[in-house]
């Protein structure tokens, strides 16, 4: 049975939209431009990954977060720059590990390490049943000869 959703006089609409294929590919970047360097676009409509998911807005709003805090330390850093402040080399420094929080590695198991593709369960398993097949046809024939 087909449906007209938008002709139901009860539905209000969906909890997101949804675009045409080929719609977020070619104006994907323009949602998620800031306007002016002063406002930044954040909802789960300019995520990359959930659109119209809580996790997407979560997203799109460390994504508008990140771009407004890096834009405001790069201006920041372009003005004690033209003042004479500080060097060239030091608008682009890199930043120092922050040492509070020491880096942990994560230790992985064996399986998590040499975890097994799909594809090369099929070649074992292939393998064996070619095996079992092999040696069931010449079964008989072994034990004649010997």
């Amino acid at each position: 049975m087909d449906k007209i959703w938008s002709q139901d006089t009860y539905v209000g609409g969906g909890y997101t939209c949804y675009y045409p294929p080929g719609v977020l590919s070619k104006y994907g970047p323009a949602l998620r431009e800031s306007i002016g360097g002063c406002i930044f676009l954040a909802g789960s409509e300019t995520a990359l990954q959930w659109t119209g998911y809580m996790s997407g807005a979560v997203e799109a709003g460390e994504r508008a977060a990140r771009e407004e805090v890096v834009l405001r330390v790069f201006h920041t850093f372009q003005v004690l720059y033209s003042c004479g402040k500080i060097s060239s080399s030091e608008v682009y420094a890199e930043e120092p590990e922050f040492v509070e929080v020491p880096i942990q590695s994560i230790e992985q198991s064996l399986l998590e390490r040499f975890i097994p593709s799909i594809g090369f369960l099929l070649a074992v398993f292939a393998a064996i049943i070619g095996c079992a097949l092999f040696f069931s046809s010449y079964q008989g024939q072994w034990r004649r000869n010997f």
